[in-house]
């Protein structure tokens, strides 16, 4: 006679375990939550804010410093130069200079030179200078050990067996990423602007406030966001290359050689271009309207007319959108494919 098995009674859950919704939305909300907390509590994360902060109070230091080695320097040292039929520099004379010229001068070399430390010119020296050819690196460290530590360190396979979706993950890191770094530029970049003006009226100069308008801080915003989309068009380079090489090493190095690749190639389309012309030529002059480095540049520069009054860029708002859109899409779409197909058993 055949024996009816009696099913086991189910053990009763822990009270201290609470498991959440198991909807999409809420897989995400809590993997997020999880890779904040993870970011907050290492130790990498502090260090990579703490040298953000510190280059920026550096720089702004050293700013201060050269600006009063400009204002101590005796009157004999500002000699303006002679004007001429081809340029007419600030301050130029046609004759022999006299007391009052070697004083206009100086005056429009010190303020020249202090003008980087009162906004809103601090917003390019600083924004331009530093947060986009220095600073940027601070997010290439942070995604490339995100992404290539799981792999390196092997916890990938681990993750992967919790039982979320793969690109759950992915997407709970981007989020992350993004989550990290609006509050980080706008944290060194309001370091930056504040410290830069209390040593400007430290040194005696004080700021003309007529620009402050509900235009030009609106402009100042876009700004501010322009300088994080760069931020996260790199972070996304390094999540690529981290994924793709399974190695925090190379989603840290390889944006620099894509970067340096783009520098190399820039400078030799235009040298090819200064001595020939023709439709080959023009095309290949419109290549680097197509780089990474340049599009990025364009939103700055145009957002930097509004903000600071530099020029305005050749390439258009919608044109580095749309391009800087296409290597975000590629960027994460690669990366989503790698996650999804790849063998992480080995």
């Amino acid at each position: 006679m055949d024996r009816v098995e009696e099913a086991l009674p189910l053990a009763e859950r822990d009270p201290a375990v609470v498991l959440g919704r198991q909807d999409t939305l809420s897989i995400l909300w809590r993997l997020i939550a999880a890779e904040l907390y993870l970011l907050r509590r290492r130790l990498l994360s502090k260090v990579l804010l703490a040298v953000g902060v510190a280059a920026i109070i550096l720089f702004v230091l050293l700013l201060a410093v050269f600006t009063w080695s400009v204002v101590t320097r005796p009157l004999s040292d500002f000699v303006p130069p002679f004007c001429s039929t081809t340029s007419s520099p600030p301050g130029c004379v046609t004759h022999l200079p006299t007391q009052a010229d070697l004083e206009q001068y100086k005056q429009l070399q010190v303020h020249e030179t202090a003008d980087n430390l009162s906004i809103p010119t601090s917003f390019g020296s600083i924004g331009e200078t530093l947060l986009m050819n220095v600073l940027f690196v601070l997010v290439l460290i942070l995604v490339g050990t995100m992404v290539g530590g799981e792999y390196s360190l092997g916890t990938i396979r681990l993750l992967f067996t919790r039982g979320p979706r793969r690109l759950h993950f992915l997407a709970a890191k981007i989020a992350a990423v993004i989550t990290c770094i609006l509050p980080v530029v706008l944290l060194l970049t309001l370091v930056g602007v504040i410290l830069a003006e209390v040593f400007y009226s430290f040194l005696g100069f004080s700021t003309n406030w007529s620009f402050l308008t509900v235009s030009w801080l609106a402009h100042a915003l876009v700004f501010l966001l322009c300088e994080a989309l760069a931020w996260f068009g790199y972070a996304m380079l390094a999540l690529f290359f981290g994924t793709l090489a399974r190695s925090t090493v190379a989603g840290v190095l390889a944006p620099f050689i894509w970067d340096i690749v783009e520098t190399a190639l820039r400078e030799l389309i235009r040298a090819f271009a200064a001595g020939s012309s023709g439709v080959f030529t023009t095309i290949v002059k419109a290549i680097p309207d197509y780089f990474i480095a340049n599009n990025i540049s364009a939103l700055l520069e145009n957002q930097g007319h509004h903000v600071f009054g530099n020029n305005l860029s050749p390439l258009s708002n919608l044109h580095a959108l749309t391009v800087l859109a296409v290597y975000l899409a590629l960027f994460i779409g690669l990366s989503s494919w790698l996650t999804v197909k790849r063998d992480v058993t080995h």
